[in-house]
């Protein structure tokens, strides 16, 4: 097993041996140290564990079984994401469709990009968590500050909005912080924020490109459950219709930002048609940057780039737009419909909108065959915010904006509670691309310990203390049947789950 790997990588075999190995990075190594407790837990989980209806084998007996996956955006907090995918990894669990925003959109793209097996060939069942520690570990966060000239507005920015981390500052050191940024406004203005992006743009582009990613095409291509050589099926005992068979292996990448010349919601791929010709031609990291345009941090992002316009004269875009229903307004003739479409859209960070999007993939009129799950960062609405100056007012309105769709949609849902895992990041800062390897680490484990917690929520013959539960009381069995009933369904009678990994 994979585990086996880890711990002997982190110096111990599992029963008490040192077992170093010579390609593990000192860094690689300080992050499994980290989460050892975490991985022996998952290994434990894994035996019974009932979470999706939708499995596979690894060639090894093993049973995986398959989720959609949504991470939350949250700058450098995003770290914590990688903690848990490792551990739902560990677990046995897969992903079929992944999406995000913002940092949750970095690590969709690249855990969508990093599943291959021992040939260098995609495939969608292998573990991704490796590869993307390994970019996390090697990755130069700070030369993403890419600004010049704006050394004192990124500090300021930083201390204003709390984003390093760091206890709320004085008046004084506040003052005086401004006072050092001012000659540096116009610039900033002009610009419409402090960091152009390329350089976290490139690095994107580069990390989809090492593994052999040019465009949207061949990201669909790589996450195809169809290329499974185990193919996925239902877990033995579920009964569904042909119908609801059909789209069993369809996977999708959901990537959201926010366009604000149109005022629109924007999840990429999937509508990518309102700014390109040929979506399929288009570069994923186009689809990051615009999720991950933290404003006034990052300056906005424009789709299509340089001197390319809206191709708003092909049909297809026209009626991907109509789709949209912009621009609303009755009165207007489709001319003069079509010439309010934009040149250029101009995007900023999709957390304005949607910071953690677990909606993505619901398909409310059916009973699901696989669920969502999400691991948010930080917990959202926990303590009252702050508003006794313009900045805390600010930032209790950003954070407001950011969270309530969002935090609505599962208090209307509850039966996606259980499948929202909380990672945290308190003490954490969002915009700390300065952030010290030891806090990298703390980060890491974070999320792993949130993975493990919601492990533990979906187990299927006992509790994790060993508690028993009865036939059918899972929470995966009692998702379902709030899923069926919010859809005015029935769930069919299925037969008592086998127990994973068996």
């Amino acid at each position: 097993m994979f585990r086996s790997r880890v711990l002997a990588r982190s110096g111990n075999s599992g029963n008490g041996d040192a077992q170093p190995t010579h390609d593990a990075s000192h860094e690689f190594q300080g992050y499994t140290d980290r989460i050892k407790d975490e991985l022996a837990d998952a290994g434990r989980l894994k035996k019974n564990l009932l979470i999706s209806d939708v499995v596979s084998s690894d060639g090894n007996g093993e049973q995986l079984q398959w989720v959609d996956l949504v991470l939350a955006g949250g700058g450098l907090l995003g770290i914590a994401h990688v903690g848990f995918v490792c551990v739902l990894e560990e677990a046995g669990v897969r992903f079929r469709g992944i999406g995000g925003t913002s940092a949750g959109a970095i690590n969709a793209v690249i855990v969508a990009a990093s599943r291959k097996d021992d040939k260098g060939k995609f495939d969608p069942s292998q573990e991704s968590w490796e590869k993307t520690l390994d970019i996390l570990t090697h990755a130069k966060f700070e030369s993403f500050q890419d600004g010049e000239g704006v050394k004192n507005s990124n500090a300021l920015l930083k201390l204003a909005l709390g984003a390093s981390g760091e206890a709320k500052p004085s008046k004084l050191s506040l003052a005086w912080a401004v006072a050092k940024a001012l000659p540096e406004l116009p610039r900033i203005w002009q610009n419409r924020g402090l960091h152009p992006g390329n350089e976290f743009q490139d690095w994107v582009k580069k990390q989809l490109e090492d593994k052999g990613i040019e465009n949207v095409a061949g990201l669909h291509e790589a996450m195809s459950l169809d290329r499974l050589s185990n193919k996925v099926h239902l877990r033995e005992g579920v009964q569904r219709s042909a119908e609801e068979l059909a789209g069993i292996s369809r996977a999708t990448l959901k990537l959201v930002a926010s366009d604000i010349s149109t005022q629109t919601k924007v999840v990429f791929p999937d509508m990518a048609n309102l700014y390109y010709a040929k979506a399929d031609d288009a570069h994923p990291s186009d689809f990051v940057r615009a999720s991950m345009s933290v404003p006034l941090f990052f300056q906005p992002y424009e789709i299509p780039k340089l001197d390319i316009k809206i191709p708003k004269q092909l049909q297809s875009v026209q009626d991907a737009w109509k789709a949209t229903g912009y621009p609303d307004k009755d009165d207007l003739t489709d001319t003069e419909k079509i010439a309010r479409i934009p040149d250029k859209a101009t995007f900023v960070d999709g957390g304005t909108l949607s910071n953690f999007p677990i909606s993505l993939f619901d398909v409310k009129e059916k009973v699901p065959l696989l669920p969502t799950v999400g691991c948010q960062l930080g917990d959202v609405r926990a303590e009252v915010q702050p508003a006794g100056n313009p900045i805390e007012l600010y930032k209790a309105m950003n954070n407001t904006s950011r969270h309530i769709g969002d935090y609505e949609y599962v208090i209307d849902n509850p039966m996606y509670k259980p499948l929202v895992a909380t990672a945290d990041t308190k003490g954490f800062g969002w915009l700390d691309f300065d952030m010290p390897e030891e806090k990298k680490k703390d980060l890491f484990q974070r999320g792993a310990a949130a993975g493990v917690k919601l492990l533990k929520k979906f187990q299927q013959n006992c509790t994790a203390d060993g508690k028993p539960i009865a036939p059918g009381d899972d929470n995966w069995s009692k998702i379902k049947r709030a899923r069926a009933a919010r859809a005015g369904l029935v769930v069919p009678a299925a037969a008592p789950a086998p127990v994973s990994g068996r």
